[in-house]
């Protein structure tokens, strides 16, 4: 056992006196993660906000400004930065040269007899009796935006059809109630009446639409657990996986280096017996593993990254990288040459990071890519940590915890036979 914790420490001080290995393992995945954590926020909230709005009212009617006033709503709160351009050529021409410029990510332009066509007037000669809808043309408001601004020209959107369709829905109600109230009331009831409950309802209709922007769906996913979903937090630990399998790999790559290099025979000829040195190399891989995502786990949770339960993680990282350790295994076994070794790792690396999501919500991918990628370490992975950051403990991920540690014991099993093939 003595010479096993050798070995393993041996390995262990090799790879952490390696600048190169150290630039792989540590300093690139926590800049990949910074990198996402200053495109899309730390994850505390909704990851959109502060989206710069330019406002051209050409209509300047009561409704209009309700629709501008919609995007000053407090209930938006930061998501939208609304401003009012002037109603003259120049200051259209200034703000659509201001959305080429990356200056403001829209620039919503509401059009002339807007109001008029939103509440459908019926012509105001005609007696109440013969209040009617009127065949208008829709009101069409233009949002001028780049497409670098998808998402924000998305929300933008959102919020004018939440708006009118308030008004729309508002509008179509008014004439109705009148010409019900006409017909009810007959020869009794007032013009003058009938046109100050108009006005009343106009006003009704006004200040809902300038509230309804209220009702918006904020664009935060929220799981089941109770956290909402953060890039952060799924970037953090997907990265930490993906060079953890770089990590790992290489370490079986090293174990035909001292192949090459005479150490591994000269290993072999000694009092120790050919398991034990194997095993204490896989140790060794393994202890580096650990301590890689243990120091990404800790670093990356200064920046805002939560990995869940510390019991939790600390478990799920130990069966993970023994599992990831498998596959170096697996590889060291059965591959012929150094080269090929490597080739392999890398390969095996890569593949297996696209098919379980490392670069995007894994469940975005089609259902049978993420059965067929739990065949990976990867993809237990995200699906483990993935529980944890949305509020699950330690007992919840107890079944893939046991999906895990099969996993590890096929790898292990086969790559025996490798091994067995290899010394014989």
């Amino acid at each position: 056992m003595r010479k096993l914790w050798v070995m393993a420490l041996k390995e262990l001080k090799i790879t952490f006196r390696d600048t190169g290995a150290l630039l792989m393992m540590l300093a690139t995945p926590l800049a990949l993660t910074l990198i996402i954590a200053f495109a899309f926020g730390t994850g505390s909230g909704s990851p959109i906000s502060g989206i710069r709005v330019l406002l051209l009212d050409r209509d300047e009617s009561e409704l209009s400004q309700a629709l501008v006033n919609a995007f000053h709503s407090e209930r938006l709160g930061d998501l939208v930065v609304p401003e009012v351009v002037a109603r003259t050529p120049e200051g259209e021409a200034d703000a659509r040269e201001r959305i080429h410029e990356d200056d403001a990510a829209a620039l919503v332009i509401i059009p002339e007899g807007f109001g008029r066509r939103v509440l459908l007037s019926s012509d105001a000669s005609t007696a109440p009796a013969e209040v009617r809808l009127s065949e208008i043309d829709p009101a069409v408001v233009e949002i001028y935006a780049g497409p670098q601004y998808r998402i924000s020209t998305a929300v933008v959107r959102a919020i004018i059809s939440q708006v009118t369709e308030e008004m729309n829905l508002m509008a179509q109600g008014i004439p109705v109630a009148v010409s019900h109230l006409a017909a009810d009331g007959g020869d009794t009831l007032d013009v003058e009446v009938a046109q100050r409950l108009g006005r009343s309802m106009t006003e009704r209709l006004v200040a809902d639409a300038e509230g309804a922007a209220g009702t918006m769906v904020r664009l935060n996913r929220v799981n089941a657990g109770g956290r909402a979903f953060s890039w952060v937090d799924y970037m953090a630990a997907s990265m930490a996986i993906l060079f953890l399998m770089f990590a790992v790999t290489t370490g079986g790559y090293s174990i035909f280096a001292e192949r090459q290099a005479g150490t591994l025979p000269r290993l072999l000829i000694s009092p120790t017996r050919a398991h034990m040195i194997l095993l204490g190399k896989m140790t060794g891989i393994m202890l580096v593993g650990i301590l890689q995502v243990t120091i990404l786990w800790r670093a990356t949770s200064l920046f805002g990254a939560y990995w869940g339960d510390p019991l939790a993680v600390i478990v799920s990282i130990v069966l993970l990288v023994m599992c990831a350790t498998g596959v170096a295994a697996l590889i060291a076994a059965w591959a012929r040459t150094a080269s090929q070794a490597g080739i392999l790792g890398t390969s095996v690396s890569l593949i297996a990071a696209a098919a379980s999501g490392a670069f995007l919500p894994r469940m975005n991918l089609p259902v049978w890519l993420q059965r067929i990628s739990l065949i990976t370490p990867n993809a237990w992975g995200i699906e483990i940590f993935t529980a944890l950051q949305t509020g699950h403990d330690l007992s919840d991920i107890l079944p893939m915890l046991a999906g895990v540690l099969g996993l590890t014991v096929v790898y292990y099993v086969v790559a025996a036979f490798g091994f067995r093939r290899q010394i014989g």
